[in-house]
């Protein structure tokens, strides 16, 4: 027997609440996002959520030793810049 394609390469499909929500409101869009890779582009709120995420993690695991903030905060400006 033939072996069969998988869509949604399991070992790299991560379960979140948006992944249920697009899949709820859009079936296609889903397939197409998960199913084919096809991205669209970040939404001003995505990318302040992405820099948020990025800044909170690099401030707490990377830069707990650091005691000034200006490096965390230069590199938070180059991310913002470079995500505009």
């Amino acid at each position: 027997m033939k072996d069969t394609q998988t869509i949604i390469k399991t070992d790299s499909f991560r379960h979140s609440f948006s992944s249920v929500g697009k899949f709820i409101n859009n079936p296609s869009a889903w397939l197409c996002h998960y199913g084919l890779g096809l991205r669209s582009p970040s939404s001003p709120a995505m990318v302040r959520g992405n820099i948020s995420e990025f800044g909170a993690y690099y401030k707490l695991k990377k830069a707990s030793q650091i005691k000034s903030d200006k490096l965390c905060s230069k590199l938070l400006e180059w991310k913002f810049k470079r995500n505009k």
